[in-house]
């Protein structure tokens, strides 16, 4: 199977998760996404060098997950997708941050290194966060919150039609390249210049 529509079938997983009828499940779908934002907004708001701060809040995802039976497995490989990105903004931070934090014995733990700890942590607890709201309430319900809480109309419409586009895109993409992989000689995947003539199908 290819790799992007093992990833498309985990993002489909969510919307089956939300069809669940637990306790999670079944609150107001503005409670959780007015609840969610605040988590984030508490997240985010830590200093770049927190770190033992951070660690209690960890225990609200953690009871979410436990409430929600929700699949551990699912929502850590949701985490690695985005971990190019915190690696890309943060792997910088030990080579222009050398102040020293933290000393043990002959150990120096630069601020960088801190920040790029503290950089990973918050972005794992707002991802998981928004994973839970989405993987307990559904796009659907969220939209619907949207707009009891006041948010316009054609904003929400825009949100709903790029998921729903998105989903179409993909499947569309899987399709085609499938196709070219049955009509290729020995199964092979695409090739650079098969590309252009694949984007412009889609």
């Amino acid at each position: 199977m290819l790799k992007i529509e093992s990833n498309w079938l985990d993002l489909r997983h969510l919307d089956d998760l939300a069809a669940q009828k637990t306790m999670i499940h079944q609150l107001d779908p503005r409670i959780k996404l007015i609840t969610t934002l605040l988590f984030i907004i508490v997240v985010t708001s830590y200093g770049k060098y927190e770190i033992t701060g951070l660690i209690p809040l960890v225990f609200f995802p953690f009871v979410l997950i436990l409430l929600g039976n929700l699949p551990w497995s699912h929502l850590l490989q949701r985490l690695l997708l985005v971990s190019p990105f915190v690696l890309f903004v943060g792997i910088f931070n030990p080579l222009f941050d050398q102040t020293p934090l933290v000393q043990i014995h002959s150990l120096v733990i630069t601020g960088g290194w801190v920040s790029f700890l503290s950089l990973t942590l918050r972005l794992a607890l707002t991802v998981t966060a928004a994973l839970i709201l989405v993987a307990t309430t559904g796009i659907d319900a969220l939209c619907t919150a949207l707009l009891r809480l006041g948010v316009p109309r054609v904003i929400v419409t825009q949100v709903l039609f790029m998921y729903r586009y998105l989903h179409v895109l993909l499947d569309e993409f899987i399709r085609l390249t499938q196709a070219y992989s049955l009509r290729s000689f020995h199964g092979e995947g695409l090739r650079f210049r098969a590309w252009g003539s694949l984007v412009g199908q889609l």
